[in-house]
């Protein structure tokens, strides 16, 4: 495997060329799941350059924590991928994973002064502030840096999803602070949230405004993982970056879209293979099933997102998760429906009469997947999810992706343990990467079960396949 020594071409003759660069280009430590990842990267990339790359510079940035997979991190920073990090620990694992200081934003408006300093070490060049206290702490301790106001749009405290950020009565106030204090600010950054593009565009302009007509910069718009909650505000964004002479986007490419390329993948690999039996004959056709599941509840009894011939269900067994089932339900065709067995699942069921769009009951699940980036990041990784996994002492979500023939492993592969499986079971080929801490266990796998395919040589051309699916 090589490393990437250089850009990702602007333009490739197909996705599946662009697909095979990746996987001749990934680091050795980077898996099946971190080339799906990068995959979606390069579309989101590419998807940038050709909606803003002629008006505005653009840049990508990646949230980084303290136990981020180094090999997918230092990929996704050679691909031209910025970091954002909050704590100390965060910076230090961006830093050792390949990002530079210049390359990372410190996106923490309450900074204390030892994280000042570390940042300041690494060269870190830019950094949030909400209030005039941090404008006041930057201006003395980190002089010269570049600094965003970070906003919270009107509404946003009252969903639960912003606790951070200049509320919109306080912003002419903490920018007239900042420039009194000397502090460069050159932009404005929105905090993550789901009000809509009108409220997430209206809080960004009244900063720039009110920046400009007291003499700063305001240049430079950043709207976090926004841009990938809501199609809506992708068509109104070009408009205000012309309106508002804006020089720099930065948009997040995590949560979502990392999510978005195991779910499209899924999806994807399930229909090529049903089409593939349909061709061969093959009579066990309706026994093939692909599953998206999270097996930090023990198993798959945690939540399951089954695609089937002619069917897709979705069950929740963790009680804080119940209501994200029903409410993906709202998305839901007529067909769909959800039901309780009493026991504490909650299955969302749906039946579809196109052979080609397996997923219709959840509308555009795939290439326009804002359902599926809700459910899974919304529902299941958003940060008040993970609070309550915290405190009930639970793992973060795993991820897992895989084909099978009518069997199911009984261990979780990649789990530690070991897949039982009769002599007659198809092979495994699983390819995992993990990370661990004292109180969290997270693993991305991607990996086939199924008696086309074997090993080696043959298992290495099916990685290859379900990435060309996923791009095709």
């Amino acid at each position: 495997m090589k490393t990437l020594d250089q850009p990702m071409p602007r333009v490739f003759a197909s996705q599946i060329e662009a697909c095979a660069w990746l996987s001749d280009q990934l680091p050795a430590d980077c898996q099946s799941a971190s080339l799906l990842d990068l995959a979606a990267l390069w579309r989101a990339r590419a998807s940038l350059l050709a909606s803003y790359g002629d008006i505005v510079a653009t840049k990508l940035t990646t949230r980084i924590d303290a136990h981020a997979a180094s090999g997918l991190t230092g990929a996704l920073a050679q691909l031209g991928c910025g970091g954002r990090v909050r704590a100390r620990n965060d910076l230090t694992s961006a830093i050792s994973s390949g990002l530079t200081g210049p390359n990372l934003l410190l996106d923490n408006p309450c900074k204390t002064r030892s994280l000042i300093n570390l940042a300041k070490r690494h060269s870190v060049a830019m950094t949030t502030f909400d209030n005039e206290t941090e404008a006041a702490r930057l201006a003395e301790q980190w002089p010269g840096v570049s600094a965003l106001l970070l906003v919270r749009p009107e509404g946003a405290d009252s969903l639960g999803d912003a606790t951070l950020g200049a509320e919109p009565g306080t912003v002419a106030s903490v920018l007239a602070a900042a420039k009194s204090f000397g502090l460069n600010v050159v932009g404005v950054s929105v905090v993550d949230c789901a009000v809509g593009a009108a409220g997430v565009l209206e809080s960004a302009r009244v900063a720039i405004s009110v920046g400009r007509l007291l003499g700063h910069r305001m240049s430079l718009l950043d709207i976090g993982t926004n841009s990938f909650l809501t199609a809506e505000l992708n068509y109104q964004l070009f408009e205000f970056i012309v309106d508002n002479k804006i020089d720099a986007l930065m948009t997040d490419s995590t949560d979502a879209l990392l999510s978005r390329s195991i779910v499209l993948a899924t999806r994807l690999v399930a229909k090529q293979r049903i089409e593939d039996d349909a061709e061969n004959g093959n009579s066990n056709k309706g026994d093939w099933r692909c599953t998206v599941g999270d097996s930090a509840f023990g198993g798959f009894s945690g939540w399951r997102l089954q695609v089937g011939i002619d069917n897709v269900s979705m069950s929740v067994a963790a009680p804080e998760l119940l209501g994200v089932v029903r409410s993906a339900s709202d998305y839901c065709d007529a067909a769909a429906s959800v039901e309780s067995d009493g026991g504490g699942n909650v299955w969302m069921y749906g039946v579809t009469d196109s052979t080609e769009d397996r997923l219709g009951c959840l509308r555009q699940f795939g290439l326009d997947c804002d359902i599926g980036d809700w459910l899974l990041w919304s529902g299941l990784g958003a940060q008040d999810s993970r609070a309550a996994r915290k405190a009930n002492g639970l793992a973060e979500p795993e991820f897992r992706c895989f084909l099978q023939s009518g069997r199911e492993p009984t261990a979780p592969i990649g789990s530690g343990g070991s897949a039982k499986a009769s002599s007659s079971a198809p092979a495994v080929r699983s390819r995992c990467r993990t990370r661990h801490s004292s109180s969290c266990c997270y693993s991305e796998t991607v990996s086939i079960n199924a008696s086309s395919v074997g090993s080696g040589e043959q298992s290495s051309t099916a990685d290859r396949e379900i990435c060309s699916v996923m791009l095709s």
